[in-house]
């Protein structure tokens, strides 16, 4: 069986890149993308491994020894990038020294995300940004084939919100991808209906304490509801 292990990037003790005008958080973005996709390859038969399904801080080396004990195939860091308002693209980096399989792997990468935003500017790139020389820590300290993704820049306005509108799109294509790479042949499921959960007269500390409340599944209710793709709408106190 193939393994996939999946990095949502970030936590609640360190949210990443935040965009104040629509109060979107790189970490929620990059959980919930990460769990689609898990449900993308799991109905492909391919077993995935998390390095984390909720908010909590995990540092940079957990990470990358769940990777290692996980015997992964190939390890996909999610991340949203952050810039000026009108920086745009998708871009993936790998090891500096990485051989062209695993580049190959990262420039199909982004061009089939940047396909399913409905755009041509993606790039994959080696090292660090603004240093070839050196490596992301997951892409430096991870034993499978690795790339950290910056899906879109989550800085500009009008590119999250299009990836918002896209986002199922965009999990599919990077489950597509990481199919094409382990030589599995990627088979589309029937599109499932979406649903509105509605929760009222919750204030924020009463929602996030709901929101981790564990099902008999024994996952939190936050992650339930990602899993099914339902789509959330808060009216607050």
């Amino acid at each position: 069986m193939k393994i996939v292990c999946l990095d949502a990037g970030h936590s609640d003790v360190k949210p990443g890149a935040y965009n104040k005008h629509l109060d979107i958080r790189e970490e929620k973005l990059a959980l919930e993308l990460s769990l689609t996709v898990e449900e993308l390859l799991k109905k492909q038969g391919i077993k995935v491994v998390q390095t984390r399904t909720n908010g909590n801080h995990i540092s940079l080396e957990e990470r990358c020894r769940r990777e290692r004990n996980s015997n992964a195939d190939c390890f996909i860091s999610i991340h949203f990038n952050s810039g000026s308002p009108t920086a745009s693209r998708c871009e993936a980096w790998v090891h500096n020294k990485s051989i062209s399989k695993t580049i190959n792997f990262a420039k199909e990468m982004t061009r089939n995300v940047s396909k399913a935003l409905g755009n041509n500017d993606g790039s994959a790139s080696l090292g660090y940004v603004g240093n070839p020389n050196v490596n992301y820590y997951v892409n430096e300290y991870s034993k499978s084939t690795s790339m950290l993704l910056e899906v879109c820049f989550i800085s500009n306005d009008k590119e999250i919100k299009n990836y918002l509108n896209k986002r199922k799109e965009v999990a599919e294509q990077i489950a597509v991808t990481i199919c094409n790479f382990l030589g599995v042949n990627y088979v589309k499921t029937e599109k499932v209906q979406a649903f509105d959960l509605v929760f009222e007269n919750l204030n924020p500390n009463n929602y996030k304490f709901l929101m981790e409340q564990k099902l008999e599944t024994g996952e939190t209710l936050e992650h339930f509801i990602i899993r099914q793709q339902y789509r959330v709408k808060k009216v607050e106190r």
